[in-house]
C-alpha cells in the first residue's frame, strides 16, 4: 500500500529497475495491448490469463499450445511453481534465495532429472518462508475504482468478461 501511494504521489525509491517503481501504472493491460491490436491481425494476438491457469493448468497449456501451434501431444512439467509472490521472512532467506547468475549457469549444467528434483525442493523451500502480504479492503476498492475503466475496455477487446478483476475481497 505504502508503494502505490508513493507512486500515485510521483515518489520513486532508488535503485528500482523498470516496473518495480510502477505497479499501478503497469496494470492498465488494456493501455499495454492496445498498440499490439492497432499493428496487427487479431488472430495473431493471444491473450491468456492467469486466473485460467490458476484454475486448470492443463487446459491454459492446451489453449495457449493450439494458440502457438505446439505439438499437442507436448506435455508441459508443471509441478514446480516459480516465482511465488510474497515477502521472504528474514535476512537468511533472503541471501539464501538470491538470484546468483553462478548459480544459475551451474543449474543449466545439471541433468534435466536433477534440475527437476532441486527445483521442486528449493521452489517448495522458498515458498515455505514467505509471508503474502494482503491490501486492505480500502485500498482494494480505490484500486477498483482506478483500473474499472480499462478493464471495460480490455473487455471489450478480448470479449471476456473481467469483472471479477474489480471485487474488492478478491486476492491476487
Amino acid at each position: 500500500e505504502q508503494a502505490v501511494a508513493e507512486e500515485q504521489q510521483g515518489i520513486c525509491a532508488e535503485g528500482l529497475r523498470f516496473g518495480q517503481q510502477n505497479y499501478v501504472g503497469l496494470g492498465f493491460y488494456d493501455r499495454q495491448l492496445a498498440p499490439y491490436f492497432e499493428r496487427f491481425p487479431r488472430r495473431q494476438i493471444g491473450v491468456f490469463l492467469y486466473d485460467d491457469l490458476v484454475q486448470n493448468p492443463t487446459a491454459f497449456m492446451e489453449e495457449l499450445f493450439r494458440f502457438l501451434d505446439v505439438d499437442p501431444s507436448f506435455e508441459p512439467e508443471m509441478s514446480v511453481r516459480y516465482n511465488v509472490g510474497g515477502v521472504l521472512r528474514g535476512a537468511w532467506s533472503r541471501a539464501a534465495f538470491k538470484k546468483r547468475p553462478w548459480l544459475i549457469r551451474f543449474k543449466r549444467a545439471l541433468p534435466e532429472p536433477v534440475r527437476r528434483v532441486g527445483d521442486r525442493w528449493v521452489e517448495g523451500l522458498r515458498a515455505s518462508r514467505l509471508d503474502v502480504p494482503s491490501l486492505s479492503k480500502e485500498m482494494r476498492l480505490h484500486l477498483a475504482d482506478v483500473y474499472a475503466e480499462d478493464v471495460a475496455h480490455l473487455e471489450e477487446r478480448i470479449g471476456r468478461r473481467l469483472k471479477g478483476w474489480l471485487t474488492p475481497h478478491r486476492r491476487g
